[in-house]
């Protein structure tokens, strides 16, 4: 099943650029992808909250930041009953947040792993 979502949060929120979501029943997996204009005060990725409530959390997010598409990020992986892997990325003025959760670890990672293979900033 493919759809959109407006999230609440980014619904009211002119800073929103992008959005989209898709979720697969079986794996239970769940996409989130988000674009956003990044503030005046944003002048790295670890400005964000969501960056910094993972970087402060390591007993439940693991640090495996690296290089996509050319552009550093911070990616995080947590392996227990919510599992998730989720990158963000501050290019060119634009925060980009990709999530991927569900149900089973390995399955989410596999799918990360696939789209952040494939992204292409522009």
């Amino acid at each position: 099943m493919i759809y959109g979502y407006k999230d609440p949060s980014f619904a009211s929120s002119s800073s929103l650029l992008e959005d989209f979501s898709f979720d697969i029943k079986e794996p239970r997996l769940i996409l989130n992808m988000a674009v956003l204009k990044a503030g005046e005060k944003m002048r790295s990725v670890e400005d964000d909250s969501g960056v910094l409530f993972r970087k402060n959390n390591p007993g439940q997010y693991k640090d495996v930041s690296g290089v996509v598409n050319g552009q550093n990020g911070k990616i995080y992986e947590r392996n227990d009953e919510n599992p998730e892997k989720t990158a963000f990325f501050l290019v060119g003025g634009r925060f980009h947040s990709i999530s991927v959760t569900g149900n089973n670890f390995d399955d989410i990672k596999e799918l990360a792993d696939n789209i952040l293979k494939t992204v292409k900033f522009k």
